[in-house]
């Protein structure tokens, strides 16, 4: 079941970034094959592409908020399991980034707090689906306490931006042959300084047949 989400304080960065004039779900997104994004690896059968959304349009597009401005990079994932046999365990919390100046960082695991600089905490816990193109949901409950934010579309707007964040995140599964699946991993950014040279995005594939983990590394730039 999904759980609900959680904002426990608000910050103006945060209603700047949601905006007033996007208080309707945001239309589903529809990946191509792996193969068709710039950014990807083929290796032991399997094709991992990652697409950053990084421009202000796409942000909007598919969260109704720029997320960037809250610190945060989400990371359209594409994979593919092109094996004749064998399966593959994918899991989010093994993604992980490099950034500007040598640094990592790693997906935002779950129930952890989507921007804590801001103050915006998003439980992310027990997601029910990894698909990218997902109906809209019940809305999602808040935390009655929101100090001086005016009530309306502002709240509408976080309401459905969260769930666009929760049910277009990855999930942990098994992939068959012949199978793909999609999703965003998110990972934390000081806003907008570390995306202009980000570094290679790895992912840690634990193959079934031989029990062995297969690091991928997809150059970003």
């Amino acid at each position: 079941m999904l759980k609900a989400l959680r904002i426990c304080l608000l910050h103006p960065v945060i209603l700047t970034a949601l905006g007033c004039s996007h208080n309707s779900p945001p239309p589903p997104i529809i990946p191509t094959s792996a193969y068709q994004y710039p950014h990807r690896i083929e290796q032991s059968g399997l094709v991992i592409a990652a697409d950053p959304y990084v421009e202000h349009d796409r942000l909007m597009s598919a969260f109704r908020a720029d997320l960037l401005d809250v610190g945060v990079l989400p990371v359209l994932i594409v994979v593919e399991n092109h094996r004749p046999v064998g399966g593959c365990l994918i899991c989010k919390e093994e993604f992980g980034l490099a950034l500007p100046g040598g640094a990592t960082r790693d997906a935002i695991a779950s129930g952890a707090a989507l921007a804590p600089q801001h103050g915006w905490a998003v439980d992310m816990a027990n997601i029910s689906s990894a698909m990218c193109a997902v109906a809209p949901l019940a809305p999602v409950a808040l935390i009655p306490a929101l100090a001086g934010v005016p009530a309306g579309k502002d709240i509408a707007n976080i309401n459905i931006t969260n769930q666009a964040i929760t049910n277009r995140a990855l999930i942990d599964r098994t992939l068959f042959p012949g199978e793909s699946d999609c999703g965003f991993v998110y990972f934390r950014v000081r806003q907008r300084a570390d995306i202009g040279n980000l570094g290679p995005l790895t992912v840690r594939v634990s193959d079934l047949v031989s029990g062995r983990e297969i690091i991928f590394t997809v150059d970003l730039k």
